[in-house]
């Protein structure tokens, strides 16, 4: 698969990454292949190496129809995407996917529920993975240990160290 640019302004409070591309005619993001559109969901989630099941949709914890944003999308069924829909059934969910508490989420405006402790994982995995131009390094995909709580971060997202001088001139 082809990398392709994806366009979008970063929410700092949420984390959302808001679509700023083209838009299908029901509003949602798209990305034209050739003569066919296809989501930009699922173009997201697939070059942050994540896999789609050929039977599950991809759900949006944040609620926000424009955010891609692939650690705010997650691959359910159909069925559960509906339940997902009512805000009482996300009330009672307690965990997130990867198995962290749900009591101090954070509510975006659209309602939707977003793990504290998976955004403070990334948040602090990207901050230590920039070169001295503030590009992103790749490093090993193993899962970051943060406070005490194994987050599973994608390729290129795990804990490192900040680069040295030594290391920058090469």
């Amino acid at each position: 698969m082809t990398t392709v640019k994806l366009a979008y302004d970063v929410d700092p409070t949420y984390g959302c990454h808001l679509w700023t591309g083209k838009r299908g005619d029901n509003g949602r993001p798209i990305i034209w292949r050739g003569k066919r559109p296809s989501s930009a969901y699922r173009i997201a989630y697939e070059q942050a190496g994540l896999a789609i099941a050929a039977d599950q949709v991809l759900d949006h914890l944040c609620r926000r129809e424009l955010c891609v944003n692939p650690w705010h999308l997650e691959p359910v069924t159909q069925a559960e995407n509906e339940r997902r829909k009512s805000w009482a059934y996300r009330c009672k969910r307690r965990r997130c996917s990867a198995g962290h508490d749900l009591g101090d989420a954070m509510v975006t405006p659209e309602m939707g529920r977003l793990c504290r402790t998976c955004r403070l994982a990334r948040a602090v995995a990207d901050l230590f993975n920039r070169d001295e131009h503030g590009y992103g390094r790749q490093v090993s995909s193993a899962p970051a240990e943060i406070a005490g709580v194994t987050t599973p971060i994608p390729a290129g997202y795990a804990l490192g160290t900040p680069l040295t001088g030594r290391e920058r001139r090469r």
